[in-house]
């Protein structure tokens, strides 16, 4: 798919909230897989923001999302989406 191809330029802010005491490490593999697919990512101390267009943005969040609900243990996540 071409950088042209990959939909509208989004923004994506989110925040990880799991339900543990060493609920740490469940953020911080989020984050640094998020940094690591290569797209614009900015960390703050309640959130992370994620720069890119639609269609790359979209199935990475997928994907992590849903490997890290299907972990274990209750999580919260909150999504913002931004155009």
């Amino acid at each position: 798919m071409s950088y042209q191809d990959a939909g509208p330029y989004c923004m994506a802010e989110i925040s990880l909230f799991p339900m543990a005491a060493d609920y740490a490490q469940t953020v911080k593999d989020f984050v640094e897989a998020l940094a690591a697919s290569g797209l614009d990512v900015t960390t703050s101390e309640t959130s992370t923001i994620l720069r890119g267009r639609f269609d790359q943005v979209m199935p990475l969040l997928t994907r992590l999302m849903r490997d890290t609900l299907s972990s274990g243990g209750k999580k919260a996540i909150v999504l913002k989406m931004l155009n």
